[in-house]
């Protein structure tokens, strides 16, 4: 799988697009990058395009991965995810379950989307929470 993950400043998400099929090992290996590079910039919005990634596993599988969104090393409740996917590689449904189940859990803010500006648009617009005292 090949992947990139940037930070763009202006916006302040983190972006991370990786292109191969999804499964466990590439969808946790995007989420710990992306990760890395959130707390480096101490950025907790996220974005996910996924669009050049066909489907590779189960909806058992995506299901156990992402019930627990916190259960990743380096995930908060404060992060923000927005995957931005391609209908005709993962099926509108499937990608509107899985949203659906990780917003009735308790998990960080997850949406999906069709189109980057939306992604977008959704981050930057969603208050953050304050930054909690140590």
């Amino acid at each position: 799988m090949e992947l990139t993950v940037t930070y763009n400043l202006e916006q302040h998400i983190v972006i991370a697009t990786p292109i191969g099929v999804i499964n466990k090992k590439n969808v946790l290996k995007t989420f710990v990058e992306a990760l890395k590079l959130s707390k480096k910039e101490s950025c907790f919005n996220l974005l996910f395009d996924i669009r050049l990634c066909p489907l590779g596993q189960s909806m058992t599988d995506g299901l156990r991965l992402m019930s627990n969104l916190t259960s990743i090393p380096g995930m908060t409740f404060r992060h923000r995810t927005a995957v931005v996917f391609n209908p005709e590689n993962y099926p509108i449904d499937r990608a509107t379950f899985i949203e659906n189940v990780i917003n009735n859990r308790a998990n960080p803010a997850y949406r999906v989307f069709t189109t980057i500006d939306a992604a977008t648009k959704w981050l930057v617009g969603a208050p953050t929470l304050p930054p909690t005292s140590a």
